[in-house]
């Protein structure tokens, strides 16, 4: 999987982009980035199904990289007034993020203005790092000058992560970028700090390291399939990050990894009433943890404990 530190490299989500190292260097699109294993984001509006029973009938997707953004940090945008902005050769990937209130039955994204292909990507979950299946990630991809666009339904208060990237080799555009919703409403950025890589933030419960916390996935029929996410914030020396969960009753996928995309384990368990993935070596900071029910319709409540 990946390593923590990206340097020297490009993170190449799906978009083909260049992304920031943790360095402060910028490097161009097209150099491979390290990737897990797992499927990456599928080409629709919905984030990446996860595994389901065979049963099931599932879609595959592409591969991919993570997003990240930290160097600069995203732009926090209010809601109702449109962006004018432009990528360049010095930062090829623009990232913003957005806190949606409660109280919207949909929420637009919009990229438009267009002068060559740029593609528009939205993250809920955690505002620094779009992962693959930590978080809940929407793509658009229209090709040429087309605009963008991404519609969530009854979307969950919190905070949205926003990138604008090139969708060919270094494209470069100025664009308008806009966040509307229905009802209608106005909001200026609120001018809250993201969490830094060593620290928890997102619309995350915070374990304690040696501690445990109930939670539950409701099962419900609905995409992206329902879940509940959790940070913890490691510190120096730790031999093996291990976080287990207990007293299932029904499919859920178990997926960790820190805030650079790197550290990343998983356990996607058919069956049984217990996951545990464990990390060696991890490097200090934040750690996320995201449970998902592994298909639409899977739920249920468990114990989540953490250790090293």
């Amino acid at each position: 999987m990946a390593v923590r530190r990206f340097s020297s490299m490009v993170v190449a989500a799906m978009l083909v982009i260049a992304a920031c190292g943790d360095d402060g260097s910028l490097v161009p699109s097209g150099t491979e980035a390290p990737r897990d294993t797992a499927a990456a984001p599928g080409d629709t509006a919905t984030p990446a199904d996860t595994a389901a029973p065979e049963t099931a009938t599932t879609q595959a997707a592409p591969t991919g990289e993570p997003v990240v953004c930290h160097n600069p940090v995203p732009t926090e945008i209010g809601i109702g007034t449109p962006v004018d902005a432009a990528n360049s050769e010095d930062l090829f990937t623009v990232c913003y993020w957005v806190d949606l209130p409660a109280g919207a039955a949909t929420a637009t994204f919009g990229l438009d203005g267009l002068t060559a292909d740029l593609n528009l990507a939205v993250g809920y979950g955690f505002p620094r790092v779009m992962l693959f299946h930590v978080g809940e990630f929407w793509p658009s991809r229209e090709t040429g000058t087309a605009p963008e666009s991404v519609v969530l339904t009854d979307p969950r208060p919190g905070p949205y992560f926003i990138t604008v990237g090139p969708g060919g080799f270094q494209d470069l555009s100025s664009f308008t970028l806009s966040v509307t919703t229905e009802p209608p409403m106005t909001t200026a950025p609120t001018g809250a700090t993201l969490a830094g890589p060593e620290s928890c933030g997102g619309p995350v419960t915070v374990l304690n390291m040696g501690g445990s916390a109930a939670g539950e996935v409701v099962a419900r029929d609905i995409s992206p399939e329902p879940r509940a996410y959790f940070c913890v914030e490691v510190p120096p020396g730790v031999g093996e990050l291990t976080v287990q969960m207990s007293g299932l009753s029904g499919d859920l996928d178990l997926f960790v990894q820190d805030a650079f995309g790197g550290g990343f384990a998983t356990d996607r368990t058919r069956g049984g009433d217990s996951r545990i993935a464990t990390v060696p070596s991890p490097a200090p900071g934040a750690y996320y943890i995201d449970v998902v029910g592994a298909y639409a319709g899977a739920g249920s409540t468990f114990t989540i404990d953490v250790s090293g």
